[in-house]
């Protein structure tokens, strides 16, 4: 059975999310459909990160191109030996591949009857549900903590993820505050992106941290602050978790060597491939680090294919921080919502991602239309997507 066709869409969803330094207005989301033999259809989202979502869709155009005609399994071949060589082109992004990947696991696991998780283990799905995380961005006021708290422990949510500021004392009243109004009945992970700047300051508030049984705090320092990172470690019952610090296997191998925290988050987005992730986990695990997944937020699509990948693996997640768009926004271009229960979230062993798209809803949040309309207003116009012609050398037998 071979690729026939494929589709790719942009979707745009309203959003209003304080993160750390940045207030998100919008999320995008490329998704992917793969087409075989005009009967089986496969479904994979990527997410752009640090990248534009134009870059994306021109990138997985001309990869799929080269696709068509192929069968899946020597696409995903093709896709793993750039791993393996460490040669993958400057023309692809990591995001591209990621939904790509997922589109061509999906359509595979729809070939063979199989769930996705099962063809990356090469057995079964070793777990079938893991805790999950509600996330909150800074809010102007502590009061509006009350209201989206009340949200997250209405949809079942008792871990919550939080985005601390940077600022010492309002990070510090805020875990007093949210603790006077809820008591200890919460996981609290807090979020500071990188934004402590001193070691010293942060050493003198931690115990206060400790008194307010904060769970887990986030990448407390810069990317490159890994001896900080470390140091605090040392000196804490806290967990510390790292994110901003990984984005390579070099980055992977230095923090196992420093021992610099006890969780490391990982984002599919920065690696691609499924099956590269899954790797990167099985490697954290043996080390004996606990791991956790996150990254920017997605459709149900991506949400499944996360939860494939870290259900083929003999070992728990801390947290999963992404939880579907529509907690945010109430939008969804898929039929199921996902199985969430007392803080946990549950996989249905449908052949594939089983995930279900609703067409018209797909169509719906589609932005692909304004690639043709608004030509010069674009990030990247439509005149360069259409007409610039990229020089591509993809042998499926070197």
């Amino acid at each position: 059975m071979k690729i026939t066709n494929y589709k790719i869409k942009i979707l745009r969803f309203p959003l209003n999310l304080r993160l750390s330094k940045y207030h998100v207005k919008y999320s995008h989301h490329l998704i992917v459909k793969i087409i075989i033999d005009d009967k089986i259809i496969g479904y994979g989202e990527g997410t752009p990160y640090n990248t534009s979502i134009f870059d994306l869709y021109k990138k997985s155009r001309e990869l799929l191109k080269y696709f068509v005609g192929k069968e899946p399994n020597e696409c995903l071949k093709y896709i793993e030996k750039l791993y393996m060589t460490n040669k993958i082109p400057e023309y692809f992004d990591y995001g591209t591949i990621l939904g790509i990947s997922a589109a061509l696991y999906d359509a595979i696991g729809k070939i063979n009857n199989v769930p996705v998780c099962k063809l990356l283990s090469g057995s079964k799905c070793f777990i079938k549900k893991t805790p999950i995380a509600y996330i909150i961005g800074i809010q102007s006021n502590f009061n509006k903590y009350i209201n989206l708290i009340n949200k997250a422990l209405k949809f079942g949510f008792n871990i919550i993820k939080i985005k601390f500021t940077g600022d010492l004392n309002k990070d510090y009243e805020l875990l007093k505050f949210i603790r006077t109004n809820f008591g200890f009945k919460l996981k609290i992970l807090a979020d500071v992106n990188g934004n402590y700047k001193s070691y010293n300051k942060l050493v003198k508030f931690i115990k206060k941290f400790e008194k307010y049984d904060l769970n887990i705090l986030e990448q407390p320092f810069g990317a490159k602050e890994l001896r900080k990172i470390t140091k605090l470690r040392k000196i804490t019952d806290i967990d510390i978790m790292i994110d901003e610090s990984f984005y390579t296997i070099n980055d992977l191998n230095n923090i196992i060597k420093l021992k610099c925290c006890d969780i490391i988050n990982i984002h599919p987005s920065k690696f691609g491939s499924i099956n590269f992730t899954r790797k990167i986990i099985e490697k954290i695990v043996e080390n004996d680090f606990k791991y956790s997944i996150g990254s920017s937020i997605m459709t149900n699509i991506g949400v499944l294919s996360y939860l494939h990948t870290f259900f083929s693996i003999q070992a728990d997640c801390e947290t999963y921080e992404e939880i579907g768009h529509y907690f945010y926004s109430n939008y969804t271009i898929t039929k199921e919502i996902l199985n969430i229960k007392n803080n946990w979230i549950k996989l249905k062993l449908n052949n594939g991602l089983g995930v279900n798209v609703e067409e018209k809803w797909l169509n719906r949040f589609s932005i692909n239309q304004l690639l043709y309309k608004i030509q010069k207003k674009l990030l990247i116009p439509y005149e360069i997507l259409k007409n610039k012609n990229i020089s591509f050398n993809l042998s499926f037998n070197e």
